[in-house]
């Protein structure tokens, strides 16, 4: 079992997998004063308790819904959402590991990039930083566009300042 641990996460010291193989098997009684843990070893759990994934899977909002673009090699996640006044948004976060900070589910202002923390179930942890971009909805300037030059004409190339735009709802 030392082994095992060893070789699924090498930066593991020695009380570490000692500590991993004591807490983690399974309580039964007929072992009660027959092992130092009166526990049998649970390989699975064990594996678990050491591991040093530690990963954002999936970044999402609900409202509206937008989902993240993440970038593993730079540890960042990228949301574009449309024009909108506000810039706070619930999160919905997946991750490997065993926590995030700030949590999922959570109101958080996005007018600057937020890191979020990720900790693996071996204590490491990796830091991502999420931006929120606000993009602007062409299909308003689209519809207007047509109308005003007429749709037998070539699509047009807009080029937009933010000045130019004020949504219509």
């Amino acid at each position: 079992m030392a082994a095992l641990l060893w070789g699924y996460n090498p930066t593991l010291t020695i009380a570490q997998i000692k500590n991993a193989i004591l807490n983690t098997g399974d309580a039964i009684v007929a072992l009660s004063g027959k092992t130092v843990t009166g526990k049998r070893l649970n390989a699975y759990s064990a594996l678990q308790s050491v591991s040093p994934a530690k990963a954002i899977t999936a970044f999402n909002f609900s409202d509206p819904v937008v989902t993240g673009v993440i970038d593993e090699g730079a540890h960042t996640v990228q949301l574009n959402i449309p024009a909108t006044p506000t810039t706070e948004f619930v999160t919905s976060i997946a991750i490997t590991g065993t926590s995030i900070n700030p949590a999922s589910g959570v109101l958080q202002d996005f007018s600057d990039s937020v890191n979020y923390t990720v900790t693996a179930a071996d204590g490491s942890t990796q830091v991502y930083s999420v931006t929120v971009s606000q993009i602007l909805d062409t299909s308003i300037l689209t519809a207007t566009l047509t109308e005003e030059i007429g749709a037998q004409h070539s699509v047009p190339v807009y080029v937009l300042t933010s000045t130019d735009y004020a949504p219509e709802w």
